[in-house]
């Protein structure tokens, strides 16, 4: 019973000095190892199966948790892969989530703005919905709608004052493509982005084999060349607008002026 007890403590001693585990190996080179019985010729059950859930638990997981592996199974949402727990953003991230990019044909557009995590940004129209289109509503006022930078909510804005079908916001408004109808009017600042993007954008535009596909504007003998309404408003007679040609915003009076329009989406 002694020699027992003596080999047993020998072996927790080994085991928690060590603190390494080797599964079909007598040599581990990390805390876990597992080899595959035939690295050239697998085995049906080579591998590891990390917990498999059909979603989320209900109770997020603690601090201590951060980095929990699971893997869900079911279809829909969320969607089928692997997860991991982020604790500072206290939600499960994907590992196997896609990053878009600056030229991306993507949803109907071409992707122009892209945020730091790769998974939300801007999709520009492929072609110019009109290239004389004038921005409506000329003496009114429109309310909530000289945001720089929120192109949804100031063309939501302008509809609802009675923007015409035929107007820069009516037409982006009523235009779908790729199965989407959420386009808008962008905003100033949106517009400004498109133009950081125009190197890489418009080539693609151009060589992408589609003949219905337009690059960007940027300029010709034509006075509205490379001018591009924003659902900016300025006040009752003016709304912003930006040239490609120079790179610039400039004000026009929102009915006697004609402008191009393209639509934008976020994603």
């Amino acid at each position: 019973m002694k020699s027992q007890l003596l080999i047993l403590s020998i072996f927790l001693s080994v085991f928690i000095s060590y603190a390494q585990v080797g599964i079909n190996t007598v040599s581990p080179n990390a805390t876990l190892q597992i080899n595959a019985t035939n690295s050239s010729s697998p085995g049906r059950s080579d591998g590891i199966l990390i917990p498999r859930v059909d979603n989320f638990s209900v109770i997020e997981p603690l601090p201590a948790q951060d980095g929990m592996l699971i893997f869900v199974s079911g279809d829909g949402t969320p969607e089928k892969g692997f997860y991991y727990w982020d604790s500072n953003q206290s939600t499960w991230i994907p590992l196997n989530r896609k990053r878009h990019y600056v030229g991306e044909l993507y949803e109907g557009g071409i992707v122009y703005h892209v945020d730091e995590d790769g998974q939300h940004g801007l999709i520009a129209s492929l072609n110019d919905l009109g290239s004389s289109v004038s921005w409506g509503l000329s003496g009114v006022d429109v309310n909530n709608c000289e945001d720089f930078i929120d192109g949804a909510t100031n063309t939501a804005s302008i509809i609802s004052a009675g923007g015409p079908a035929g107007s820069a916001a009516g037409l982006c408004n009523a235009y779908a493509a790729g199965g989407f109808t959420d386009w808008y009017l962008p905003a100033l600042i949106e517009l400004k982005q498109m133009a950081d993007a125009l190197v890489t954008i418009n080539p693609i535009l151009i060589n992408d084999g589609n003949p219905l596909t337009v690059p960007v504007d940027v300029g010709g003998t034509a006075s509205t060349s490379g001018f591009y309404w924003s659902s900016t408003e300025g006040n009752a007679t003016f709304a912003r607008n930006y040239t490609f040609t120079y790179f610039d915003a400039n004000s026009s009076q929102k009915w006697q002026t004609v402008n191009r329009v393209r639509a934008i989406r976020s994603f």
